[in-house]
C-alpha cells in the first residue's frame, strides 16, 4: 500500500494548556480554527482538504462534540457567550443555533440526547446563599456560583429537560464534572452532587473530607464511583474516589506512592481498564486496581 501524506494545516492552539481538542464525524475530521475563542473547520479525514469552515462558535478551552441521531452524525459547539450550535460534518452547515446559554468556554457534557452545560453568563451568575449547609467551609473553595442545566437535543434545537436549583453552586470556571452511565457527577459550593442525567434527580452529595480547589484539575469517570484529581498539572497525584451511591463514604485524600511527574502546564489525564488506573510516573508507568478499597 502506497503511503499518501495528507495535506498540511496551520491550526494554531493557545501557548498555555487551556487549548482545544479534535473530533471525528462521519468521514471528516473537526478540529479548532485558531486561537482562544474561535471557529471550527472540518477536514476530509481521507485527504486532510479543508471542506467547509464556521466562525465564532468554540469556545476558549472547548472541544467539539459529536452527536448521533438516527445513525447520522452531528457537530455540536458552544462557547462563551451562550451560544450552542449543531452543524452538519458533511458540509459545514449550521442546522440550528441556540444563543441563550451560558458561559460554556469549556466542553459541556454530552451523554445520548442530552447535553449538560451552565445556563448562566459570567454577570448572570448569582451569588446565592447555600441554603442546605450554612456555614460549613467550601467543599471546593473558588467561584462556584454558576448553574447546572441539561437540554435535549433535537434535530431541530434544544429543549429544556431539566436545571440543578440555584442554591447548588457549579463552577464557571473549570469543567463541570463528569458522566459515567446515566449518572453525572458536578462540583456544587459546599458539595459534589451525583445527579440522574435523565430526570435531573439527585442520586447523591458527598462532601469532601478536605477542602481542595478544582481549578486545574479534572474527574474520572468510572464504574460505580468518580475519581477526583483537583489538581493535575503541577506533579500532584492527590485523589478522592468518590462514590455514585449515597450510602458510601467519600475516600480519604488519596496520594498513589509512586514518583509523581508533572506535566506543567498542560493538565495530566490518566487512562483506565477493567476497573485499573494508569498514570504515568516520572520513572515508569504505574497501574493502580480500583476494583477494591483505596
Amino acid at each position: 500500500m502506497k503511503a499518501t501524506a495528507l495535506e498540511r494545516r496551520d491550526l494554531s492552539a493557545p501557548s498555555r494548556s487551556f487549548c482545544h481538542g479534535l473530533n471525528v464525524a462521519g468521514n471528516t475530521i473537526i478540529a479548532p480554527d485558531g486561537i482562544g475563542m474561535c471557529g471550527l473547520v472540518g477536514l476530509d479525514a481521507n485527504t486532510g482538504k479543508t471542506m467547509w469552515r464556521v466562525p465564532g462558535v468554540l469556545g476558549k478551552e472547548a472541544t467539539p462534540l459529536t452527536w448521533m441521531h438516527d445513525g447520522r452524525p452531528h457537530v455540536i459547539a458552544a462557547n462563551e457567550n451562550g451560544l450552542i450550535v449543531c452543524i452538519d460534518p458533511t458540509n459545514g452547515k449550521t442546522l440550528w443555533r441556540f444563543e441563550n446559554a451560558g458561559n460554556n468556554r469549556m466542553t459541556p457534557i454530552l451523554v445520548g440526547d442530552r447535553l449538560i452545560a451552565h445556563k448562566l453568563r459570567g454577570a448572570d451568575r448569582e451569588k446565592v446563599r447555600n441554603v442546605e449547609d450554612p456555614g460549613v467551609p467550601f467543599s471546593a473553595p473558588g467561584e462556584n456560583y454558576g448553574q447546572v442545566t441539561c437540554w435535549r437535543l433535537t434535530p431541530k434545537g434544544l429543549e429544556r429537560a431539566w436545571e440543578a436549583p440555584a442554591e447548588w453552586g457549579a463552577p464557571w470556571d473549570c469543567p463541570i464534572g463528569s458522566a459515567s452511565g446515566n449518572l453525572i457527577c458536578f462540583r456544587g459550593r459546599y458539595s459534589y452532587y451525583v445527579v440522574d442525567v435523565t430526570t435531573g434527580r439527585r442520586v447523591a452529595r458527598q462532601h469532601l473530607p478536605t477542602p481542595v480547589r478544582w481549578d486545574e484539575g479534572h474527574m474520572l469517570a468510572l464504574p460505580g464511583m468518580f475519581v477526583l484529581h483537583p489538581d493535575s498539572q503541577h506533579g500532584h497525584a492527590k485523589m478522592f474516589a468518590l462514590p455514585a451511591r449515597a450510602e458510601d463514604r467519600v475516600s480519604p485524600i488519596w496520594s498513589p506512592p509512586h514518583p509523581h511527574a508533572t506535566t506543567y502546564q498542560v493538565a495530566m489525564s490518566h487512562a483506565w481498564a477493567d476497573g485499573r488506573l494508569f498514570i504515568r510516573g516520572c520513572d515508569a508507568l504505574y497501574c493502580y486496581d480500583l476494583r477494591r478499597p483505596i
